[in-house]
């Protein structure tokens, strides 16, 4: 009984020190920021910072006004940025309703499989190794028709450059990431991805959002599209001429609701106008060689209309 009341007093004493330290520690936060409570000019007028060391206010005082003086205390006394968690969650929520538009998709892609010389795990593997709706379509298609393996490859790499474009867009979001994070960012990037990335990310400045939203976005949609593959080629026996429906417009809507948020400026609208009226004009291009220049048309016309605009807001910046 002695040792055990031995043992209750020595636990007692550590959480009396260690409760101590802490408390310490904020008083010295709290002395430290003191002198800034005497006069701060903000918003052309004075104002004082109500610091009282001993008042009922002090604790919910300094919970705001160090976040205005950007003090490195904040650390100590707030956590006002979400978690790890939060970010994944609200990335994966905000990328719900293009993961509905996706879903026929992926349902038409595994119907096509069973109904082409693949095997029905051939298709399973190519949607979670390569996980590009389009070029998996084309793909198909050209296996189909006896294509050789580089006009397999070249086609789908042409079709896939864009993506080119999305990592040039994100990459100051992304720069300060671990090589093994960019990696794996990069290989769960799609058109429907980088829409609701990018809408989140051009909100902060590059580098204050973590790599979770991203993460949350790009695992929520590569699940959403092994699901519909595998009901694609569950369901293809039993409903053969399911792509004769007309459920492939699902994607033509995503790719709307992806654009038309963007054209929020004239060089926007121009660009895509562009790249639009080249792409049908060119439909007929073998290998979709006119998607190639509907792309390098789009971004010649987006970065001559763009010069003006930078040039005028460097001449405000001065």
């Amino acid at each position: 009984m002695l040792m055990a009341y031995s043992e209750l007093m020595r636990f007692s004493m550590v959480a009396h020190a260690t409760t101590h330290r802490k408390m310490q520690g904020r008083l010295e936060a709290v002395r430290a920021l003191a002198p800034l409570g005497a006069k701060h000019r903000t918003a052309g007028h004075r104002r004082k910072l109500p610091f009282a060391l001993g008042s009922q206010r002090a604790s919910k005082d300094v919970r705001w006004r160090i976040g205005s003086i950007q003090s490195p205390v904040l650390v100590r006394t707030m956590s006002t940025s979400p978690t790890w968690l939060k970010e994944f969650a609200g990335g994966a929520r905000d990328t719900i309703p293009m993961m509905v538009g996706a879903a026929p998709f992926g349902v038409i892609f595994g119907t096509l499989v069973t109904a082409g010389p693949l095997h029905l795990w051939h298709g399973q593997l190519m949607s979670l190794t390569v996980f590009a709706g389009s070029a998996q379509f084309i793909a198909l298609g050209l296996i189909a028709g006896h294509a050789g393996l580089i006009v397999v490859l070249a086609t789908t790499f042409i079709v896939n450059l864009r993506h080119l474009l999305y990592s040039a867009t994100l990459a100051p979001y992304v720069a300060r990431l671990s090589p093994r994070w960019r990696c794996v960012l990069a290989a769960l990037l799609t058109d429907e991805v980088f829409a609701v990335t990018y809408n989140h990310y051009r909100l902060a400045p590059p580098g204050a959002i973590g790599p979770y939203y991203f993460l949350g976005s790009g695992l929520a949609m590569y699940t959403n599209w092994q699901i519909w593959t595998l009901v694609g080629l569950l369901s293809g026996a039993a409903f053969p001429h399911l792509q004769s429906l007309g459920l492939d417009f699902a994607m033509v809507a995503t790719f709307i609701a992806i654009v038309v948020p963007q054209l929020v400026a004239l060089r926007y609208i121009a660009a895509a106008v562009a790249a639009g009226t080249l792409a049908w004009l060119c439909y007929d291009w073998p290998y979709k060689l006119g998607l190639l220049v509907a792309v390098a048309g789009g971004v010649a016309v987006g970065v001559v209309l763009a010069r003006p605009h930078e040039q005028l807001a460097a001449t405000r910046s001065e």
